[in-house]
């Protein structure tokens, strides 16, 4: 997953990402009596829906490279929605545990609660392995310093009702379903797909959730032009190729090939609607196996598939997303030391870890290589789609600060009250909204002049597919 010369070792305090661990509140599970020769590394989440894999590998850990070393990872889940709160007041009183997530990243580095890898001895070795992986963050030349690694990764793809396709005839030549490569294609078939007299419709679109146009659009237009809008090569937003993306969907409200009364359905309506059958297509992410198998299991034999691109003949990799490890709490270093920090670290950020988390369907490793090394025999229906989707897929480069109050409004929002209701074209709201985005960002750092811009600027980014 490396990207032609553009990788730096910088901070990777951005704020983009996902978060592995979080804690959201201070009182309950304090230190296990232990050896008074054991160091104890307390880590706080909230990643309950993967408590138990990683409760077995800690277990596992300490009962063999932990107890040979002298260290115990002590493993809190903690519940609740006070996580900022609590951590900033956790910090203050001196109770946080060693590792941590959760309060303002920017504040908390300049507060020095927390360290960058740079200050633990003996971390180069680990900073040299994820250096291809590592983007330059909101933080990196302020402070310089890496202060989290990526060790997991979201994909996106296009979820297809197998049998639907069938039923429509969209199968080659042995009888298997092929789900639609364009844009020119998923307008086709959406249309092919509908039938309102049996209630069956080809595409449904969430549009009351907030993140939806970003998630099933914007973002996905980084497989048709290299980004998901800011261009790191040019150094601005370009949004030339969401244009005839956006008007794809507008087709397919056009031929009325959607799942109707898309204005009200927010994303888990969509996908139990999915779900029930009726529906042929859907964007999803590689944390929707959980949704199709256990919250809202399937009804329906579904199949997983790249997301389309504006022309075949010029494809670049995949939009993904990181998750990375929690802070390290500058205390750390007083109350067990550097040493057994960085052992913990690493076990975190191990191979072997990520891969028994890749084998029981939890996480996805940033290293899109040790999906070759998967056992899926036992996997959840579309998790090893969604893994072999790493092989195409690329985290995408962390966008700038801007002036909000320069933008008259998000892209959603624009395009749900603007475009879709007929007011404007997809291609003026587009226009508009870029030179806004623009002229937002080029204000924000005139205005603050100890962050520089060049910071998101990466000359040889590339992401072209082979």
């Amino acid at each position: 997953m490396k990207i032609n010369g553009c990788l730096k070792r910088a901070a990777a305090l951005a704020m983009s990402v996902c978060v592995l661990f979080g804690v959201t509140g201070c009182s309950d599970g304090g230190k296990k009596a232990a050896n008074k020769d054991v160091k104890v590394v307390t880590i706080w989440s909230t990643d309950s829906h993967s408590k138990d894999v990683y409760q077995d590998a800690i277990n596992e850990w300490n009962n063999t490279t932990g107890k040979e070393k002298g260290i115990e990872i002590e493993y809190i889940v903690k519940e609740g929605d006070t996580l900022n709160q609590s951590i900033e007041v956790a910090l203050q009183s001196g109770d946080a545990p060693e590792l941590f997530t959760g309060g303002n990243a920017m504040r908390l580095a300049e507060s020095k609660y927390i360290i960058p890898l740079e200050d633990i001895p003996g971390s180069e070795e680990l900073l040299k392995k994820y250096e291809p992986v590592i983007r330059p963050g909101k933080l990196s030349e302020k402070y310089n310093g890496t202060y989290t690694l990526p060790v997991a990764v979201t994909t996106q793809a296009l979820v297809y009702n197998k049998d639907m396709f069938k039923a429509a005839g969209l199968v080659d030549k042995k009888g298997n379903p092929t789900p639609p490569k364009t844009y020119e294609e998923l307008r086709e078939y959406a249309k092919k797909l509908t039938n309102p007299k049996k209630k069956e419709y080809g595409i449904i679109l969430p549009m009351k959730w907030s993140g939806w146009f970003n998630h099933d659009i914007a973002y996905a237009m980084m497989a048709s032009a290299g980004h998901p809008g800011w261009n790191p090569v040019e150094g601005k937003y370009e949004y030339d190729k969401l244009i005839p993306i956006a008007e794809t969907f507008m087709g397919i409200k056009k031929d009325n090939s959607y799942y109707p009364g898309a204005e009200s359905l927010d994303n888990d309506a969509a996908r139990a609607r999915f779900a029930a059958g009726g529906v042929g297509m859907k964007f999803a992410m590689s944390f929707d196996v959980g949704v199709y198998n256990d919250q809202f299991p399937a009804d329906i034999n579904w199949g997983v598939a790249p997301v389309p691109v504006l022309d075949t003949k010029d494809t670049y990799m995949q939009r993904s997303q990181t998750s990375v490890l929690p802070w390290i709490n500058s205390k750390a270093l007083e109350t067990v030391g550097a040493e057994a920090i960085l052992e913990v670290y690493k076990f975190l950020a191990s191979d072997e870890f990520m891969i028994k988390k890749l084998n029981a369907g939890v996480e996805l490793p940033i290293f899109s290589e040790l999906i070759d090394k998967a056992d899926f025999k036992n996997a959840k229906k579309g998790w090893k789609e969604f893994a072999e989707l790493l092989k195409i897929s690329e985290t995408y480069p962390n966008t700038p600060s801007n002036d909000s109050s320069k933008i008259s409004a998000a892209m959603q929002d624009r395009f749900v009250n603007e475009v879709w209701s007929g007011k404007i074209s997809a291609k003026q709201m587009i226009n508009e909204y870029t030179a806004e985005v623009n002229t937002a960002t080029t204000a924000y750092y005139e205005a603050h002049t100890d962050e520089k811009l060049d910071t998101f600027i990466l000359a040889d980014w590339n992401t072209k597919r082979k």
